[in-house]
């Protein structure tokens, strides 16, 4: 998905709508107020009064091509990706370095299979700064294009310019398993293991590669583990997450209907978790 669909709790509230509207009629050529207006409508689910807003401030401001992100978002919203993409190029012809224009359209070009264009896209957004979206989407598209070496690369890059982040660093380890690099992608886990407290989720991934690896003795250590890790969590406090990871372990361990319960628990209390539903439909499938 290009945009998420905000909670209903995370939308702007209609009085802050209003009140971007009343600052707009006091200030109707500043383009600044007008833009905050676009946000909020965008953001707010409104995306066809957003379009009727980005065209306003075209004819008041048909120079400024800050409006284009905006209505670009608004397209996407209104399943219009062609227009979109039209709408990004604009912006990008003007601002070339504008990463949330690039970042979009880098999108909306996978999306439509164009992963060289993608990953031109990102690295263009990465010249403004370390962007950890942007290391993931230009390993996803140069990875489709099969060069899953420079997606490795890239991605190492990413890790030392972001501080190591666990998202690069997990889709690191998915690179090198593709390629049978498993001591690699061992490494990787390791450095994930001493930095993080909460260790089940790394454990589980550590076994999968033991398991790709043929060292089935170790995989299952290391499960056992993941296990006890995830129980001890679970004592502690159970929230949601602490669910989700005992939940992951035990499917990992074909405990299928223990896994079932923790993972209906956590995703019901806990929507925002994608992985509880992800990981509960795989087991659900397996019945």
């Amino acid at each position: 998905m290009l945009l998420a669909t905000p909670a209903a709790a995370d939308l702007p509230s209609a009085d802050r709508i209003a009140a971007a509207r009343a600052e707009l009629a006091s200030r109707p050529a500043d383009p600044l107020p007008h833009l905050r207006l676009l946000r909020l409508l965008v953001e707010g689910a409104a995306p066809a009064e957003a379009l009727a807003e980005a065209d306003s401030f075209c004819a008041l401001h048909p120079e400024d091509t800050r409006v284009e992100e905006w209505r670009a978002r608004a397209l996407v919203a209104l399943s219009r990706p062609d227009e979109a993409e039209a709408a990004l190029d604009r912006r990008v012809a003007h601002e070339p370095l504008d990463a949330g224009a690039l970042g979009l359209r880098a999108g909306l070009r996978a999306e439509r299979g164009d992963y060289e264009g993608a990953a031109l896209d990102w690295d263009a957004a990465l010249a403004r700064g370390p962007w950890v979206d942007a290391y993931l989407g230009r390993a996803h598209a140069l990875a489709r294009i099969g060069e899953v070496e420079l997606a490795r690369v890239g991605l190492a890059e990413g890790l030392r310019r972001t501080g190591g982040a666990a998202v690069l660093r997990e889709e690191a380890v998915a690179l090198a398993r593709r390629t049978g690099a498993y001591d690699e992608a061992l490494a990787l886990i390791d450095t994930l293991l001493a930095r993080h407290a909460a260790a089940s989720r790394w454990r589980v991934l550590r076994a999968a590669v033991l398991h790709d690896a043929g060292r089935e003795a170790e995989a299952h250590r290391e499960l056992t583990r993941a296990l006890a890790d995830a129980e001890a969590q679970v004592r502690r406090r159970r929230t949601p997450l602490a669910l989700l990871e005992r939940g992951r372990a035990l499917l990992a361990l074909g405990r299928r209907d223990e896994a079932r319960a923790d993972l209906r628990q956590a995703a019901l209390r806990a929507p925002a978790l994608t992985d509880a539903r992800r990981l509960l439909a795989a087991a659900e499938a397996d019945r």
